[in-house]
C-alpha cells in the first residue's frame, strides 16, 4: 500500500492540492501536513495558464485532486492521486499519527501572488509563522468550542489557513461554505442563519454587499 510519505512526501517537500470545497480538502491538507510535507494550495477556478505556472515554478513532487477535476489540470511531471478514487485503500490505513519529523523552520505551504504586477510569486509560510498566527487569533478576537465559523476564503488565500486549522485547534465547528454562498448576498445572510453561524471573517466587499444591506 501506498502513503504519501512512502511517495516521498517529508519536510520542505511541496505537494500540490486541487480539490472542491469539501470535508475532503480537509483531510487533505491534513495529510499533506502530518506526512510532514508542504502544501500549494490551487483553486479550481483559476485559469488553467495560472495552475499550469504555480505548478511548474514551484516543483511539486504531487498533486491531490479528485476524479471530476483531474482532466481539465495543465498536464505537467507530478505524481496524480485523486482522493475520491482512493477511499477504499484509504480506510485501510492505521489511524495513528506518523512521525514527521517537522521542525518550526520547515515550510507549512505556500501562497502564490495575484501576479498583477507580473508573474505570481510563491510566498513561503514555515510552521512557526502559522502557529503563531493561530495562537494569536485564538487569543484576540478569540475562538472556543461553542462557536461555529463560516469558512468562506479560498485556500488560496492566506486568511483560508485560520479559518480552517483554527476551528480545529480549539474545537469549534466549521462550515465551509461553496464558492455561490459567498457570491450572493442573500444566500450568504441564509448560509449564516440557517448554520447558527458566530463567526465570520471577510473583506467590506462581502460584508456589505446590497442585496444583504437591503434584506429585512
Amino acid at each position: 500500500m501506498l502513503n504519501l510519505q512512502t511517495l516521498g512526501v517529508k519536510p520542505e517537500v511541496l505537494v500540490g492540492i486541487c480539490l472542491e470545497r469539501s470535508l475532503e480538502m480537509v483531510i487533505g491538507l491534513l495529510a499533506i501536513l502530518k506526512a510532514g510535507g508542504a502544501y500549494l494550495p490551487l483553486e479550481p477556478a483559476f485559469p488553467n495558464a495560472r495552475l499550469a505556472f504555480m505548478l511548474e515554478d514551484a516543483q511539486v513532487l504531487m498533486l491531490l485532486t479528485q476524479e471530476s477535476l483531474k482532466e481539465g489540470l495543465p498536464k505537467t511531471a507530478y505524481f496524480v492521486l485523486c482522493l475520491d478514487a482512493e477511499t477504499e485503500t484509504l480506510s485501510q490505513y492505521s489511524e495513528e499519527n506518523l512521525k514527521s519529523g517537522v521542525a518550526p523552520e520547515n515550510l507549512a505551504y505556500v501562497i502564490y501572488t495575484s501576479g498583477s504586477t507580473g508573474n505570481p510569486k510563491g510566498v513561503q509560510i514555515v510552521h512557526s509563522s502559522l502557529l503563531n498566527f493561530l495562537t494569536s487569533t485564538q487569543k484576540q478576537p478569540g475562538l472556543t468550542e461553542a462557536d461555529v465559523l463560516l469558512a468562506i476564503t479560498t485556500i488560496s488565500f492566506d486568511i483560508a489557513a485560520l479559518e480552517i486549522y483554527l476551528p480545529l485547534i480549539v474545537g469549534a465547528k466549521i462550515v465551509l461554505a461553496h464558492r455561490y454562498d459567498v457570491s450572493d448576498g442573500l444566500q450568504l445572510l441564509e448560509k449564516l442563519n440557517h448554520d447558527s453561524i458566530t463567526v465570520m471573517q471577510a473583506t467590506p466587499a462581502t460584508c456589505c454587499d446590497r442585496k444583504c444591506r437591503d434584506s429585512p
